[in-house]
């Protein structure tokens, strides 16, 4: 067949050639292209009819042969996914044996976790029936609260209690102030008696700041009335707060060491 594809494009060069070389400048001229493509279909008819019966004969033959591949391809691909079905199934189930066994170790380390909150907790209790006032508390807590091998949960309980024990001492306070407040509303002083002038000599009186009322001071700051800067913050104290865990929002934090040895 080799020998009879080259005999065709043999017979194709010339038409090629005078394709690329024909010119058509007259009435002639086109009558003779016209001539000239009925030739080139007959030559295109040959061809087909030269290759057509083996293209047909080639796609029989090409899709024999691909039932006969399906014939050893199919079993073998069922085979393959019998096996990748079972090598599935066994991932899966070991995936969800480690998921399971994840879960209770999680509820296991969150009970230990209650247990060891409340015992912190009923240790702290404890100790503060040892304190009196809100004050002793605090005192005791903040000492407590400086001692390094705590605990997470210990520091967690003892920095909570702190900080329920401070609320209860500045509710105290702001209702003492309120009340001192309303009992001033009742009395209003007399006014200074007016001292003689006397010249080249004066008196200048000045304000001097008593905090009343912590609450209506930050309350005052939310709503704009009164600058930042009057405000100064307790850094020590935030930061037993941070390093016994707990969240402050707006204070960030730096790490710095400290060695001790004991």
């Amino acid at each position: 067949m080799a020998n009879e594809v080259q005999k065709y494009t043999k017979d194709i060069t010339p038409y090629l050639d005078r394709a690329a070389h024909l010119a058509v400048k007259s009435t002639e001229d086109v009558e003779a292209a016209r001539d000239y493509i009925r030739d080139i279909k007959g030559q295109i008819k040959a061809v087909k009819d030269f290759f057509d019966p083996r293209i047909d004969q080639a796609n029989k033959l090409h899709k024999g042969l691909i039932a006969d591949r399906a014939v050893f391809e199919t079993p073998l691909k069922g085979a393959q996914g019998v096996i990748e079905g079972k090598v599935s199934g066994y991932i899966a189930a070991e995936q969800e044996k480690a998921r399971k066994e994840a879960e209770r170790q999680a509820e296991e380390a969150r009970k230990e976790h209650e247990k060891e909150v409340a015992r912190a907790a009923k240790s702290v209790e404890a100790m503060l029936e040892k304190a009196g006032s809100l004050q002793e508390q605090i005192i005791l807590l903040e000492e407590e609260l400086e001692k390094p091998n705590l605990t997470e949960e210990e520091a967690l309980a003892v920095a909570s209690r702190l900080d329920i024990a401070k609320a209860r001492l500045d509710a105290a306070e702001q209702k003492v102030a309120v009340v001192t407040e309303q009992a001033t509303r009742t009395y209003t002083p007399p006014p200074p008696p007016v001292t003689e002038k006397v010249a080249g000599v004066s008196v200048r009186e000045k304000l001097e700041p008593v905090i009343t009322n912590p609450a209506l001071i930050i309350h005052a700051l939310h709503q704009g009335q009164v600058p930042m800067s009057i405000i100064s913050f307790n850094l020590p104290q935030i930061a037993k707060l941070i390093n016994a865990g707990v969240k402050i929002p707006g204070v960030g934090s730096t790490t710095s060491r400290k060695t001790v040895v004991r």
